[in-house]
């Protein structure tokens, strides 16, 4: 009986699993899709993953690949290093992730992102909005490498 009952957790664990992963897609048919995978994969990497990323993100071009590259070698699946969509969707959705944990350790509302951060040269800060609507105005220090909040 007790075999039964385990196996039985067992097939809900791995139901609840897939119904999440499933639901991180915009749709059932694209599950399979390498960007639907890479997004889905970075959602579940630690908070502090999604920090990292957030520190490549402001670096300049070539700094920046260089940042994300170390991270892909680390993070990324040798069966995923060759597809570049799975890359970049794992990388974008691991930005975003960044952004909302950061905002979310400062007390701010932001149950996800929405879509990238825009640049506004003229303040020289990221616009970030998240859903509930909300925009938060963020700069990063290139002397001391830190996120502030505008």
């Amino acid at each position: 009986m007790e075999d039964y009952l385990n196996t039985k957790n067992h097939h809900k664990h791995l139901s609840l699993i897939l119904l999440l992963t499933l639901a991180s897609c915009d749709n059932v048919s694209d599950f399979s899709s390498s960007e639907c995978l890479g997004k889905s994969d970075a959602k579940y990497m630690s908070a502090e993953v999604h920090g990292a990323y957030l520190q490549c993100y402001p670096l300049e071009q070539s700094e920046k690949d260089v940042c994300l590259s170390a991270f892909a070698l680390k993070y990324i699946s040798a069966k995923q290093k060759t597809d570049a969509k799975y890359i970049q969707a794992f990388e974008f959705e691991a930005e975003k992730l960044g952004f909302k944990r950061f905002l979310n350790a400062h007390n701010l509302p932001c149950e996800e992102v929405s879509g990238g951060p825009i640049f506004d040269a003229n303040a020289s800060t990221y616009i970030v909005t998240c859903k509930p609507i909300k925009k938060y105005h963020m700069q990063f220090n290139y002397s001391t490498k830190e996120w502030n909040l505008n």
